[in-house]
């Protein structure tokens, strides 16, 4: 009789915490642009406007399915970390004046909070290269910006940061920390469009002027003192296997692993390790691969086509647990 440990699997996840806060400024001047009656960021555009932290494009327009520039994005996101810090432009100027703003010629309106910008370290040089082609701000840079202004790093010695999108996949590393940051502070929402974040699109200013309203009061509390840090810690995908092991019996020569419990569960030899500790990188939905990391070993499974995934209680799709 040959012994085969069955392993079940059990994991073991995070919800998702969104907690949407607004807070509601009056209106002392963003009503003279005429085209935000019907947008549904008519209140996000008042704040910000109120805050000091955006503008119109005009006296009467304010423009709200326009793409951000990444310049005007980076004045804005400057205006709410020195709204706090009172940061000494005057110094910053001598420190950037010639070898930086001059040499990329950036431009007028944008000098103080590119200045503040690359002090704070949220940008560097090289996007000033950049920014001569890329003009327009994408989801994932903006992203970068705002996370960066809360003090949001990449870790290469942390788990995996697990991320609800579909298209995680496309997103680098060294951003899903500052993109999981922004949805546990309900800065964005962890639905994306379809269930995809779309790194590499445009962001229009209705919906920069939402992100950079929550983004400011959250950056408010912090200076505070409040801890709004947001754990990076990834879904863990736990094997053990039962007190004792199943004995299967079989009079032939070769074994048929049948058995009658309901759960998932991973077949092993009896020298394989029992305990295994995974953290999700990456689901494929279309291809029903689970990639994972044990310890710093990527891995990729198959997932059997019965497989069950519960979170928290619920049970819902296995691709969840990115």
């Amino acid at each position: 009789m040959k012994k085969i440990k069955i392993l079940k699997a059990a994991v073991i996840s995070f919800a998702l915490l969104i907690a949407f806060t607004g807070v509601a400024y009056a209106d002392n001047g963003a009503s003279k642009f005429t085209d935000i009656d019907n947008s549904w960021a008519k209140q996000h555009i008042i704040n910000v406007f109120n805050k000091g932290l955006m503008g119109g494009y005009s006296e009467t327009e304010f423009k709200p399915g326009d793409y951000v520039k990444n310049y005007d994005a980076l004045v804005s996101i400057s205006r709410m970390i020195n709204r706090e810090k009172d940061i000494n432009l005057e110094q910053l100027e001598e420190e950037y004046q010639v070898n930086v703003l001059d040499k990329f010629n950036v431009p007028a309106y944008a000098r103080d909070g590119i200045r503040i910008c690359l002090s704070e370290g949220l940008i560097s040089e090289y996007d000033l290269i950049v920014f001569r082609d890329a003009v327009y701000a994408t989801r994932l840079v903006i992203a970068k910006y705002i996370g960066t202004a809360f003090g949001v790093k990449y870790d290469e010695n942390k788990p995996p940061v697990a991320l609800p999108f579909l298209d995680t996949y496309s997103i680098p590393s060294i951003y899903k920390p500052h993109v999981k940051f922004l949805i546990d502070n309900g800065i964005i929402n962890d639905k994306g469009d379809a269930g995809k974040f779309n790194p590499d699109v445009f962001i229009d200013r209705a919906s920069f002027a939402k992100m950079l309203d929550i983004a400011s009061t959250a950056y408010e509390r912090k200076e505070r003192g409040e801890d709004i840090t947001a754990d990076s810690g990834s879904p863990e995908i736990i094997w053990t296997d039962y007190a004792e092991p199943i004995s299967i019996d079989t009079d032939s020569d070769t074994d048929t692993d049948t058995y009658t419990d309901t759960e998932p569960a991973v077949v092993v030899e009896d020298d394989e390790p029992a305990d295994v500790t995974a953290y999700v990188d990456q689901v494929i939905p279309e291809y029903g691969n689970l990639a994972v990391f044990v310890g710093t070993e990527r891995r990729v499974y198959r997932l059997a086509d019965n497989v069950e995934c519960t979170i928290d209680g619920v049970p819902e799709g296995f691709w969840k647990l990115e």
